[in-house]
């Protein structure tokens, strides 16, 4: 398993698309993370721009046959030149080891927490005051107990050429990335983005190529908004050293790192998991797509079970545009401690 650091600036804008009630509101909110069914269509569309279809249906088919697969966008702090402390996230069924009403509110509050809690049971876990962020003890002398990510901001703006006049002002949901106070005379610490990717064994050299070549596209393209409109600037992106899981004493369970839409038979091996939905929007040509059913990052999946996911494609029958649209269900997995086994 390995990570690649989507570098941003302090004070990057970013809109990850989420579903709305309708088209009309879909930009009034934002996801806080780079959702991993995004990443793979990302890296989709980047290749198709370049026109080489025989390279794109590759890729795709290395997705499909889970050759590659991802994890979600989540943060990261760069503490000094290439040393990161890595965020996941919270794991869904956290709270349910928690006795005192105040501390299930404070920890519901939380969205991600560094490796290091993850191997700590829940029910010792400290959160002084609602906060999107856990870190253990000795993270958090290094970084601060007030650290703060991003905020999420919401900007009116213009339609220069309306359909109508309703439609000529609109607001925009963004989340903007968190300048961290640095040390003295220090550029750090810095708040980035990361995914994680994995090949099989039957990978092969070509593909692992054409998968390096979409993602460092992601310079050229942005990921997260249009950038004309200030959003989505990568400034670099940086394959970094192998991802090292957490050492974990059995007995262990699995956190999804990403979307998932399992198979009829291994839904079963989900534990706990929340929804989220995803899809729904206008394409180019006017069709609307289907939406589906996710099971969302932080799912708790049996240990010795080994769920890959699969896809959809959720281009309407009675959509005129008859390209495509394919939907990721497939994630990368960790192993975490059994907290049901020391309750």
């Amino acid at each position: 398993m390995n990570t690649v650091i989507l570098r941003v600036k302090p004070n990057s804008r970013f809109h990850f698309g989420r579903v709305a009630l309708d088209t009309n509101t879909g930009l009034l909110d934002t996801s806080e993370i780079i959702h991993s069914d995004l990443l793979y269509g990302a890296l989709i569309s980047n290749l198709a721009q370049i026109g080489n279809k025989e390279q794109l249906e590759k890729l795709i088919t290395a997705f499909k046959n889970n050759d590659i697969v991802l994890s979600s966008g989540f943060y990261c702090i760069e503490k000094a030149k290439n040393d990161f402390t890595y965020l996941l996230p919270r794991p869904v069924h956290s709270q349910n080891y928690i006795e005192e009403y105040e501390n299930i509110k404070k920890i519901g509050s939380v969205k991600f927490v560094s490796l290091d809690v993850l191997k700590t049971h829940p029910k010792y876990w400290i959160v002084n005051k609602k906060s999107k962020v856990l870190l253990s003890n000795d993270e958090t002398k290094l970084l601060g107990k007030d650290l703060e990510l991003y905020s999420t901001e919401v900007v009116t703006n213009v339609n220069v050429h309306p359909t109508n006049k309703k439609s000529s002002v609109f607001n925009t949901a963004f989340i903007q990335i968190a300048d961290i106070e640095k040390k003295e005379n220090s550029l750090y610490p810095q708040v980035h983005f990361y995914f994680l990717y994995e090949y099989s064994v039957m990978c092969n050299a070509e593909i692992k190529e054409v998968f390096q070549f979409s993602v460092k596209l992601i310079e050229r393209n942005g990921l997260g908004g249009e950038r004309s409109s200030g959003c989505g600037f990568i400034e670099n992106v940086d394959f970094e050293q192998t991802f090292n899981e957490p050492k974990i004493d059995a007995p262990v369970q699995q956190i999804s790192l990403g979307l998932f839409i399992p198979t009829e038979d291994e839904f079963k091996w989900f534990k706990y998991y929340n929804y989220i939905t995803r899809g729904g929007r206008r394409t180019a040509k006017g069709g609307e797509l289907s939406r589906v059913r996710m099971l969302a990052e932080g799912a708790i999946i049996k240990a010795g079970t080994q769920p890959k996911g699969t896809w959809k494609n959720l281009n309407n029958d009675d959509n005129d545009d008859n390209e495509p649209f394919l939907r990721f269900g497939k994630s990368l997995t960790i192993q975490i401690p059994d907290y049901d086994s020391n309750r």
